[in-house]
């Protein structure tokens, strides 16, 4: 995955909290969200999938390199759907 060179700077782009996992973060440019970082917001998306029918081993790879970052930064990812039993498991 590509490290982002870019930040958005100003009032809505400094650091925030995210409010999903707590940590401490920065918006990028390819954010198009407000108060979520980019592994939570990518996490709910393959959650979103796995609710919509998917089943979960199609995500387990990203979800489990995601939720192992988000852990390795001190962030706390709740998952709500039984992917988060596959990451867990794998983790």
């Amino acid at each position: 995955m590509a490290r982002h060179q870019h930040f958005i700077g100003g009032r809505n782009g400094g650091v925030f909290t995210c409010t999903s996992c707590g940590r401490r973060t920065r918006a990028t440019q390819d954010q198009a969200n407000d108060e979520i970082c980019e592994d939570c917001y990518e996490l709910a998306g393959l959650e979103n999938g796995v609710a919509d029918g998917c089943a979960p081993s199609e995500y387990l790879s990203e979800a489990l390199e995601r939720y192992q970052r988000i852990v390795s930064r001190g962030g706390k990812y709740e998952f709500w759907t039984e992917l988060g039993d596959a990451v867990k498991a794998g983790a």
